[in-house]
């Protein structure tokens, strides 16, 4: 009796090619009913089409491509989120040094800059509400505060 191999590049090669697309559709986010009615031409619909879908994908050949494929999607998608942060953020160091560029351009790539690294609080802070009156009177003892100063 011949033993199942454990390892993967060979468990891929063992997949029918019914299997191996069934893997992908449902490692791609696809129901495990629905990439079975792409896969297979099968009249099963209801309690049936599914039984026989959560079978294919409990069998252990498929099921471990299914992971190997979200593992491998997930991980690209982590890389080419890394490799994407990481092309903005050099672009916006260069627009942020590069003197022939707008002024303006360079203050906002500064800012976008040192939001990603939290340099920025945006917190805001509670004023207890006042009167308009009570505003005045703060206001007035400022003015006069400040008044011998702009005299002079």
């Amino acid at each position: 009796m011949q033993q199942a191999s454990t390892d993967p590049v060979r468990m891929r090669v063992e997949l029918t090619p019914k299997q191996a697309a069934f893997a992908r559709l449902v490692a791609r986010g696809v129901g495990l009913s629905e990439a079975y009615r792409q896969c297979y031409s099968t009249r099963a619909n209801g309690t049936s089409l599914r039984v026989q879908a959560w079978r294919l994908s409990r069998n252990p050949k498929v099921a471990q491509r299914i992971e190997e494929l979200r593992e491998g999607s997930l991980q690209a998608k982590l890389d080419n989120d890394d490799l994407t942060l990481r092309w903005i953020m050099g672009r916006l160091r260069e627009e942020a040094t590069d003197m022939g560029s707008p002024a303006s351009a360079r203050v906002r790539a500064l800012e976008i800059l040192g939001k990603a690294h939290g340099l920025f609080d945006n917190t805001v802070v509670a004023v207890e509400p006042r009167s308009p009156e009570e505003v005045e009177v703060e206001l007035m003892e400022r003015l006069t505060a400040i008044m011998p100063m702009i005299s002079t």
